[in-house]
């Protein structure tokens, strides 16, 4: 893929097909939209990451911590 910087947290990504997504890494977010609704990077989000050396796992949802899920399997708390 490749990752062109946009302005300070946004990026163009273009894929081998040449298709462009827009990513955003401060609001989790990319065009593709799978970011926002699994709540974890996508493809795209991660090459941003990589080029701008991000820690992609910093990029997962808080939904998604030990604890959150322990609290989702005993049933105390629901998908956003």
């Amino acid at each position: 893929m490749l990752v062109r910087r946009i302005n300070d947290v946004g990026f163009e990504v273009k894929d081998k097909d040449g298709c462009s997504y827009h990513v955003n890494l401060a609001t989790k977010s990319c065009s593709c939209h799978s970011f926002q609704k699994l709540l974890i990077p996508c493809s795209h989000a991660i090459a941003s990451a990589i080029k701008e050396k991000v820690s992609i796992e910093s990029l997962v949802s808080d939904f998604f911590t030990s604890e959150k899920t322990y609290l989702w399997y005993m049933g105390k708390i629901y998908y956003p």
